[in-house]
């Protein structure tokens, strides 16, 4: 089980090997469980470190996904299933484990990406995310702006285009008829 000084360990290695940041200097206080992070420009900033929960190891035969989650999962996967004829990826049912997004295919037998989503929510999410780029890269191809970061692409459509893309994300949230998704997707949106 990792515990407090092992992820203090950790943090400070990420932090002293990030070359992007301009950290000067780092300063530790096992103590206050606390690290100084003084920046090139002079700035500095401080991380305070307390563990909150520790997670109990699996037993063998534990269950990962609830009935209820299951049951969710498998309608958000079946509501994003033209997503799948679009892209190289699938959503399976992991039984006890999960729903599995595999992506990236490499023939003859793997996928070089493979996520477990035990949330209906969160994979609701990812998918609308997979679906949503896709969109928006097929609508900018062959276009001044097809090298731009998504974000900014987005923002170069029509505002009736913009629109017409977001309420995609209520339809699938309906799709799912998943009350608490389908609110969710409403307050996003502002409906």
């Amino acid at each position: 089980m990792k515990n407090l000084e092992y992820f203090k360990d950790k943090l400070f290695d990420v932090l002293n090997e990030a070359t992007t940041m301009y950290i000067e200097d780092i300063e530790t206080n096992d103590k206050e469980n606390t690290f100084q992070i003084f920046l090139q420009d002079g700035s500095a900033f401080e991380i305070e470190c307390h563990q909150i929960l520790q997670k109990k190891q699996p037993t063998k035969n534990q269950i990962h996904i609830t009935e209820e989650e299951k049951k969710n999962c498998q309608k958000v996967a079946d509501a994003f299933s033209e997503l799948y004829d679009c892209s190289d990826m699938i959503v399976v049912n992991a039984e006890k484990y999960g729903f599995a997004k595999l992506q990236y295919y490499v023939c003859p037998d793997y996928f070089e990406e493979v996520t477990l989503y035990t949330n209906s929510q969160k994979l609701f999410s990812v998918l609308w995310k997979e679906w949503f780029h896709i969109q928006l890269l097929k609508l900018v191809k062959g276009t001044l702006i097809e090298d731009m970061e998504l974000k900014d692409m987005f923002s170069y459509l029509s505002k009736e285009k913009q629109k017409e893309l977001l309420q995609k994300k209520l339809y699938f949230a309906e799709k799912t008829g998943i009350e608490n998704i389908i609110a969710k997707t409403k307050k996003e949106l502002k409906i």
